[in-house]
């Protein structure tokens, strides 16, 4: 990216030969090589957070004010780096497959009570039913994201430098967008002890106490605040719509 050895103008075919080798021969060592030790020790730490920080930033994008960008074959999770890595032939039947093996939890229509049926699930499908659900909530409720207000919601709490709130307000519809953020606990979904007492705290203007979360739809009654432990039981990031 940064062009300082070599450049697609300016090949340098000896540096570019080296870097080439040296990576063959550290992914093609032993497994007992002690990069692979420490490699596999940093995948594992670091996996389920960039998981979580994944499916965070695939609702902002469909929440948030403006347009979603929704790159062809980011629906299910992308581990490409950037161009020309990214400009690989979608995929298309790696994704339908996704998409069939989820057609019983998206239009069952009942609450998800049970976080396995996210955990068991392969975690490029979990992206895609986030993106599915979040999309086609846009395109029903459209006023909501093209008029509506934007409002950031107050957190409080052991964790409330820990979350992202704000909601999409119209006269008939209220949605708020709550998802993590600097969060590094390893669980998925993120444990609810992790969350203590944090909480979120709607606007004393704001006219509904009935809502649910278009993911899991599960229903939440309030008139002042909700538990992030409980919002965030089954799925680690969540869009709350009023009824």
């Amino acid at each position: 990216e940064a062009k300082v050895n070599t450049s697609w103008v300016n090949i340098n075919s000896e540096y570019e030969e080296a870097i080439y080798n040296f990576i063959n021969r550290v992914l093609g060592s032993s497994k007992k090589h002690p990069f692979w030790t420490e490699f596999l020790d940093l995948y594992n730490e670091i996996y389920k957070t960039a998981h979580i920080y994944s499916l965070a930033q695939s609702v902002l994008k469909i929440t948030s004010p403006g347009v979603p960008d929704i790159y062809q074959g980011t629906e299910i999770q992308n581990l490409t780096l950037v161009d020309p890595d990214n400009r690989k032939k979608v995929n298309y039947d790696k994704i339908w497959h996704f998409y069939e093996k989820l057609n019983n939890i998206i239009f069952s229509g009942k609450e998800i009570t049970d976080s396995k049926q996210f955990s068991d699930i392969e975690n490029e499908a979990i992206k895609l039913f986030i993106t599915h659900i979040g999309l086609n909530f846009r395109k029903d409720n459209i006023d909501v994201f093209n008029k509506g207000e934007y409002i950031p919601i107050e957190v409080i709490g052991e964790k409330s430098d820990n979350i992202i709130a704000f909601a999409r307000k119209s006269k008939d519809k209220t949605v708020i967008t709550v998802v993590p953020v600097l969060v590094h606990n390893g669980k998925f979904p993120i444990n609810k002890d992790f969350w203590a007492d944090t909480q979120i705290v709607l606007p004393r203007n704001f006219d509904k106490n009935k809502y649910y979360d278009i993911f899991t739809k599960k229903t939440f009654e309030t008139d002042s605040s909700l538990k992030l432990a409980d919002i965030f039981s089954d799925l680690p990031i969540s869009v709350i719509s009023s009824f």
